[in-house]
C-alpha cells in the first residue's frame, strides 16, 4: 500500500514493487499515480544503493495523504534490509507526519 513518494535513482512507475538500483535521482510512485491506487493494493519494492555503505534519501511528496486509521490498512513501511525480518525504520499514513 503505497502513496506517491520520492526517492532518489527510482524511476516512474505504474508497476507494483521490483528490485531498484539507484543511479540518479528520480521518483516512485504507487499503480496508478495521480489517481487513487486500487484496493487492497499490496506493494513492495527493494530500493538499492550503487554501494553497500551508501545511504537512500526519502522525501515524501506535499501531496502525500493516505487513509489515516493508525495505520492499520493503508500505509508506506520502510525498512533497512531486504527480507521480512529487517528492521523497521518508519510507518507513514495520513497527511505527512509520522504515524
Amino acid at each position: 500500500r503505497s502513496s506517491d513518494l520520492t526517492v532518489p535513482g527510482a524511476v516512474g512507475n505504474d508497476k507494483c514493487g521490483k528490485t531498484i538500483q539507484i543511479q540518479s535521482p528520480g521518483y516512485l510512485t504507487s499503480p496508478n499515480y495521480p489517481t487513487s491506487y486500487y484496493p487492497s493494493l499490496k506493494c513492495e519494492w527493494l530500493i538499492q544503493a550503487p554501494d553497500p555503505n551508501e545511504k537512500i534519501m526519502i522525501n515524501f511528496n506535499p501531496h502525500f495523504d493516505l487513509e489515516d486509521r493508525e495505520c492499520k490498512y493503508d500505509y508506506v513501511e520502510i525498512s533497512d534490509g531486504e527480507s521480512a525480518g529487517a528492521k523497521p525504520l518508519g510507518k507513514y499514513c495520513g497527511k505527512i507526519g509520522r504515524a
